[in-house]
């Protein structure tokens, strides 16, 4: 029993120390070099990736944005403490390799027939010339297109075509793509440098009325590592561990119990000490088994993918992410089967008791009251959702509601709401905010506290009665029986 402790604690321990002597000193590393990186090339503030999405709402606004991007990275090296570097051209040339500007675009787009021909193209952006084709975009633009005035639905006329260049080919421009790479040096466990390559990739693309144009950055790290100590020696010791772990679990299991005895090879005397144990602990540790269980897949599935990161001749962002998940929830799990202890304190596990009862009770509540909350989630995306914000999209829209119901940001989401100039939309944003707070705040949320509140109750009273009963039945073990008590008084009394 008090073994199963034992093997928890050291992995607990040994996740610990992954974590912190090398996993999360890595992950940082790599993410303030990315937003350091971001911030000098556009201006990201922060670490947040809120940043690496901009719109443009003029064409100077994109002109200005990819001239002063072009113009950062060739000023890199020599700036800050010049932890990024360029790459050369090759060996014996060691021009700095320039960033490379595809272009999808189409000509003739307002003659039906000939809106399909598109065309691709690219071109290297040289420091002397940080605008590229966008300085000379009547290179690119066909000239054969009429600009004649054309009747519109209504009966309107308009021209179809600008009369600067850089407008016309701004409408004809369909993705616009920069890509280039640089490296920067870091120092591995003995000291040696080792380079790390980042991916840089800026895609702009045309959304919702031509005039608007939408920036996205991308800045990916290609890191070649050497697999190290550390690391290598905590994912092979947890594989034992996990495995003397599941062993110790399903000895509990009376199918079992003999050939896990068998496997450590008890002795007759131990093997009585066993069949002793207290029953009831096995009993209120069955969900606590099964969640051990669960504990060693995840610990496994932790070793094997580090030990993947560990011996891949790249860094792979997705199995970095892998890592970071499986290890942050193994150790989730590790310190909550730590609350199983409590099975031999009674008193202290009446709260865990509770906690069980109310979370049966409170998931059916859930499932009955999500639909409801779904309602007002889409809703409120399909209503508000033009304003962006707080109900841009269905995931934002369910969050925002539900801090809400706790009564967070009640203020700011109303405002959000209240951005219409249509009476109708005022009143009817004023009628969901009002009737949203009535439901979930004055109704339903009192519902799930009452139903806490009786669990931890009903779990208090549960051990005041078997407190009770324990205490009647170690009296009557004591050799007397409460009916011979019984008459023994009746004699005195005669």
């Amino acid at each position: 029993m008090l073994l199963q402790y034992v093997v928890n604690f050291i992995i607990l321990g040994l996740l610990i120390t992954f974590a912190f002597g090398y996993q999360t000193p890595r992950n940082k590393e790599i993410n303030d070099s990315r937003f350091e990186l971001a911030g000098f090339l556009f201006g990201a503030e922060g670490m947040s990736n809120a940043g690496f999405e901009i719109e443009f709402q003029t064409i100077d606004e994109f002109l200005s944005k990819f001239k002063a991007i072009i113009e950062a990275y060739y000023r890199l090296p020599f700036s800050g403490t010049g932890s990024f570097m360029h790459y050369v051209v090759d060996k014996d040339n060691s021009t700095t390799v320039p960033p490379l500007l595809e272009l999808t675009y189409f000509q003739e787009c307002y003659e039906s027939t000939k809106c399909l021909k598109t065309f691709h193209k690219s071109f290297p952006i040289l420091k002397e010339d940080p605008l590229g084709p966008f300085a000379h975009p009547e290179a690119l633009i066909n000239g054969t297109e009429s600009c004649e005035p054309r009747e519109d639905l209504d009966g309107l006329y308009y021209v179809p075509c600008r009369t600067s260049p850089i407008g016309q080919l701004v409408d004809h421009l369909m993705d616009v793509k920069l890509t280039f790479s640089l490296y920067s040096l870091v120092r591995q466990t003995d000291g040696s440098p080792r380079s790390r390559v980042w991916a840089v990739a800026f895609s702009f693309g045309m959304t919702g009325h031509s005039s608007v144009m939408t920036m996205k950055a991308s800045l990916d790290c290609v890191d070649r590592h050497i697999p190290e100590r550390l690391p290598i020696m905590i994912s092979c010791t947890l594989f034992p561990l996990a495995f003397l772990g599941f062993l110790l679990r399903i000895r509990t299991f009376p199918r079992f119990s003999a050939s896990i005895l068998e496997i450590f090879a008890f002795q007759k005397c131990c093997w009585d000490e066993v069949r002793t144990l207290p029953s009831c602990f096995h009993y209120q540790e069955g969900g606590w088994r099964f969640f051990g269980f669960l504990s060693d897949v995840f610990v496994l599935m932790f070793g094997i993918a580090a030990l993947a990161s560990q011996f891949y001749p790249e860094r792979v962002s997705s199995l970095e992410q892998a890592v970071t998940i499986f290890l942050g929830f193994s150790i989730l799990i590790s310190c909550t089967r730590l609350v199983s202890i409590l099975i031999l304190f009674p008193r202290c596990y009446v709260i865990i008791d509770s906690i069980v009862t109310a979370g049966s009770q409170l998931s059916m509540y859930s499932v009955a009251v999500f639909p409801i909350m779904f309602g007002y989630a889409f809703c409120g995306h399909v209503v508000f959702g033009a304003f962006g914000g707080y109900f841009g999209t269905l995931s934002r829209s369910i969050v925002t509601l539900f801090c809400t119901t706790f009564g967070d940001n009640i203020i700011d989401t109303f405002l959000v709401m209240d951005q219409s100039t249509c009476i109708l939309q005022m009143l009817f944003g004023r009628l969901f905010i009002g009737t949203y707070l009535l439901l979930f705040i004055c109704n339903i949320l009192n519902v799930a506290h009452s139903i806490i509140q009786d669990s931890y109750t009903y779990s208090v009273r549960i051990y005041s009665a078997s407190r009770r009963e324990d205490s009647r039945i170690q009296y009557d073990a004591s050799g007397v029986s409460t009916e011979e008590l019984a008459n023994f008084l009746e004699k005195l009394r005669s």
